[in-house]
């Protein structure tokens, strides 16, 4: 099977809400082990770890469209998490927003699939059987199927 590249848009470092770990320890403890969990090859890997200063619109744009999967943690609004998942928008599909709370979810992608995850046991297993959903639903869709027969 072919290996997906995973991009991760998010805000970067010790950002966090109000309460609750940073978006680093998001990233490392939560939304990497969640990802390698599903069974699907990934590389995974997040904006500022392929970002440079200096980059061609080109470059950039090259990097948005070519993965595979975006998932888009847009808790808290971040500027930078929200422009990025604009131009993705523009480019291609197959991208999954994440969140903390509905509330930080732009009108504009709310029709996106979305997953509200929280810190607690239950938050976790519903973040990993979401994950695992819309990878199947993304990567492995079912065949469409017709309710009635031609020529019948």
């Amino acid at each position: 099977m072919e290996t997906k590249r995973c991009l991760v848009l998010m805000p970067i470092g010790v950002t966090r809400r109000k309460e609750g770990p940073t978006f680093e320890a998001i990233y490392q403890h939560l939304l990497i082990p969640a990802l390698q969990a599903t069974g699907w090859p990934l590389d995974i890997f997040r904006g500022d770890e392929v970002m440079r200063s200096g980059m061609s619109l080109d470059e950039g744009q090259l990097w948005l469209q070519t993965p595979h999967l975006v998932l888009a943690d847009v808790t808290t609004q971040h500027s930078g998490v929200i422009h990025d998942l604009a131009l993705r928008d523009f480019l291609a599909d197959r991208t999954i927003l994440l969140s903390q709370d509905a509330v930080d979810i732009p009108a504009r992608f709310r029709d996106y699939r979305t997953i509200l995850y929280s810190f607690t046991e239950t938050g976790i297993a519903h973040l990993h059987q979401a994950l695992d959903q819309h990878l199947r639903d993304i990567f492995d869709p079912a065949p469409l199927t017709s309710s009635t027969s031609c020529g019948e």
